[in-house]
């Protein structure tokens, strides 16, 4: 059976409206989002097809910072954590690449977000909001706690540099 593309894209966007939208309706806001971490563009792309009018956000974070968050958290339950590190360098690494490549969208750095305040602005206006509260950050953190305080060790920082080191030039990251 050859069902026709049309009644694909209705249903996925139903799929989307039921998870996101409804709840999102319930609580009381106008629009919704999805926040995912671990999609790249082929993701973007897909959603882009269903929903042409949406804005995309993409977000890019030191790779330290990525990777310690991974490792503070079981590196997500991989029980090799050397496979682990190289796994997620290499995520991160792909990611940032796409993002880069992007032809729509929103892109910045989380750390350029937080430090300079006309990326705020330029945030807003791309969404077109009209008030993006300086705070958004403290304000909206998610509460997903870590299980330990482990830090990335010198080795593990060398064996990531090998990996990510192109694309944290390309971000301007040192």
């Amino acid at each position: 059976m050859n069902v026709p593309h049309d009644i694909f894209l209705s249903a996925y966007r139903e799929f989307f409206e039921r998870i996101y939208a409804i709840p999102a309706r319930a609580r009381g806001y106008e629009g919704w989002g999805v926040k995912e971490v671990q999609s790249g563009l082929e993701t973007a792309n897909f959603l882009k097809l269903l929903y042409p009018e949406a804005k995309f956000i993409f977000l890019v974070r030191h790779p330290f910072s990525c990777l310690l968050s991974i490792k503070r958290r079981n590196w997500l339950d991989e029980t090799d954590s050397t496979y682990a590190l190289k796994y997620y360098s290499r995520h991160w690494c792909a990611l940032a690449k796409e993002f880069r490549q992007a032809d729509f969208g929103f892109l910045v750095t989380y750390e350029k977000l937080l430090s300079e305040p006309v990326q705020m602005e330029r945030l807003a206006s791309y969404l077109g909001l009209k008030n993006l509260k300086q705070d958004f950050f403290d304000s909206s953190h998610a509460d997903w706690a870590a299980s330990h305080d482990e830090v990335l060790t010198y080795m593990e920082k060398r064996r990531i540099l090998k990996i990510v080191a192109g694309e944290m030039a390309a971000y301007e990251y040192e």
